[in-house]
């Protein structure tokens, strides 16, 4: 029985990320009552089995790596909280201990969606940019550049990408230092989320386009359904480690 019950949250995280691939490519949102749900779960089972501790440490690891993700615009605020989740179910897998599951989940996840955008960057150019004009804006469009604005006066901003960070982590601390500052003494900043545009800030962007104080066509970053690479991160680590290592008798 208790080999056998150390495995309904393996189970439990893959029909969340099941749910989660289905809601985040049909709409792009991983819906908040499934990630509570999974919370519920998650904090009942390590409760039931006594492993309160290695559930804090599944959090800790989890909202950590996704907080830094989220600030290099590579998640997005939806994908920490499932990650988080997840990270809650299963601090580790009982037959692989280390590295620690989230983390794992992680760098497998980021190596499948990169191995997708590469292959759809053979088949067609411009796979990481599109230019709208400001009224065809949608929410959830991500704007390459931020708006800082300030006594009616507009500036636009640039952040540092994963691939700035990689290569010049100084650089990029500073550039978002600099930042940070701005926006703290800033009247609104519009596009700083990794989450897309708002309706308020779509209609912001609106009046500053009418105005003439931003272009009126803005290029945007594509972005992809990160959820449905996490269920195939999950399923290729559980199968992977289960072949390599087997199952604890």
């Amino acid at each position: 029985m208790a080999d056998s019950f150390q495995f309904i949250n393996i189970a439990i995280g893959f029909l969340g990320l099941a749910v989660a691939s289905y809601t985040d490519v049909r709409n792009r949102t991983v819906p908040n009552l499934l990630i509570i749900a999974l919370l519920a779960l998650a904090i009942g089972y390590h409760i039931i089995q006594g492993s309160v501790p290695l559930m804090a440490y599944g959090f800790i690891t989890s909202l950590t790596a996704g907080l830094l993700l989220y600030v290099l615009g590579a998640i997005a605020s939806g994908d920490i909280k499932l990650l988080v989740a997840i990270g809650m179910l299963i601090p580790a897998l009982p037959w692989l201990a280390f590295p620690p599951f989230p983390l794992l989940l992680i760098w497998v996840t980021l190596g499948i969606a990169a191995t997708y955008v590469m292959t759809l960057s053979l088949q067609r150019r411009n796979i990481f940019r599109e230019t709208k004009k400001v009224e065809e804006l949608a929410e959830g469009d991500v704007p390459v550049r931020q708006f800082i604005v300030k006594g009616g006066k507009v500036e636009e901003f640039l952040p540092s990408t994963p691939m700035h960070w990689l290569h010049s982590p100084f650089s990029s601390f500073n550039n978002t230092r600099n930042m940070y500052e701005r926006m703290a003494d800033a009247d609104c900043v519009v596009g700083w989320s990794a989450d897309g545009l708002s309706k308020e800030e779509i209609l912001k962007l609106i009046s500053l386009a009418v105005q003439g104080k931003i272009p009126r066509e803005l290029e945007l970053r594509r972005t992809i359904a990160l959820v449905p690479a996490f269920l195939a991160a999950f399923i290729l680590i559980v199968g992977l480690s289960y072949l390599l290592y087997g199952l604890p008798i």
